[in-house]
């Protein structure tokens, strides 16, 4: 049952404003600054039952905590390896989805549900600092 408590729009809110594909701890400082008597135990329940809701989705990149996406169409990311920062990518920009399932599918023999890719680099603001 799909159970839309206050505290969980209080946190959707605060995902959304953070516009950053935040932390747990990132949300939790967001909602802690107007709403001090939420707690983290219930950022963490919350951030896990509206991901398990399809309300947002849950970010896993390697060897990061995970994060939270209030987009909500298949996309990648791009991270940053000099700020750290978290960029959509518009699947259809980088790729076939179809033919790199299918591909897979043939060579492997696995059946393809979803894939996930995360492109690491350096940003564009990065790039310019790092040049000068």
């Amino acid at each position: 049952m799909k159970r839309n408590t206050v505290q969980r729009q209080i946190i959707l809110e605060a995902i959304r404003k953070l516009n950053s594909h935040p932390t747990v701890d990132e949300v939790y400082e967001e909602v802690h600054k107007l709403h001090p008597s939420i707690s983290k135990v219930t950022v963490y329940r919350d951030l896990y039952q509206l991901a398990d809701n399809h309300d947002i989705q849950r970010v896993i990149l390697p060897g990061e905590l995970a994060r939270y996406d209030t987009r909500l169409d298949h996309h990648y990311h791009f991270k940053c390896k000099v700020c750290g920062a978290i960029f959509d990518i518009n699947a259809d920009d980088v790729a076939d989805e179809a033919a790199m399932d299918k591909k897979v599918e043939q060579k492997y023999g696995f059946k393809v549900d979803k894939h996930d890719v995360t492109f690491l680099g350096i940003c564009p603001d990065c790039q310019k600092k790092l040049s000068t």
